[in-house]
């Protein structure tokens, strides 16, 4: 399925929460059975994320979903970072933002880690991947990028048990057909 809003195209795949609002009891069930999975598998991990991270967060979800005349909720510590809405409240999906403190140009492999990945596979309908970097966005449907799996990260951090972990890494000319990059 798509989504031709305000003229723009992006690949919704299929959406089981079609013409649910978000006010139904079954779907706040439902979104808050997934945070709680979500908070128990994560709460063991301490939190690194900066204000000047949330910033960054905040800048590409907006550029997103003003993009496709969306909305968006931010969901809680420890979890995938947002719902992505319609104006009339039905949820069409999740999105990951992932902060690159880099230039579009300067980098070509887009990484995720593992655990990410299956958190938002787990999630019924657009399972939304975005790289924010300093002077713009890159995103897809994660379900349609090809990447190769391999450890990684960064270099380990006191009190971290995530730093160097598996990780998807998604090549931006392989991926070029699905990757869309927006500017600020």
């Amino acid at each position: 399925m798509k989504s031709t809003e305000n003229g723009k195209d992006i690949w919704l795949g299929v959406l089981d929460y079609k013409e649910v609002k978000l006010t139904d009891e079954r779907l706040k069930k439902g979104v808050d059975t997934i945070i709680n999975i979500f908070k128990k598998e994560d709460m063991k991990t301490k939190r690194f994320e900066t204000q000047e991270d949330l910033d960054r967060e905040e800048k590409a979800i907006k550029l997103f979903t003003r993009e496709y005349g969306y909305t968006y909720e931010k969901l809680g510590d420890y979890d995938l970072d947002f719902l992505i809405k319609k104006k009339d409240g039905t949820v069409i999906g999740v999105a990951e933002v992932k902060g690159r403190k880099r230039l579009l140009e300067d980098i070509s492999d887009l990484p995720l880690a593992e655990r990410k990945y299956n958190k938002i596979m787990k999630v019924k309908g657009a399972k939304i991947i975005i790289w924010a970097f300093e002077d713009g966005i890159t995103y897809a449907q994660l379900n349609r990028l090809q990447g190769i799996k391999r450890n990684g990260g960064r270099k380990p951090r006191a009190g971290s048990a995530n730093d160097v972990e598996s990780m998807y890494y998604y090549d931006r000319d392989r991926n070029a057909e699905v990757l869309t990059t927006l500017r600020y």
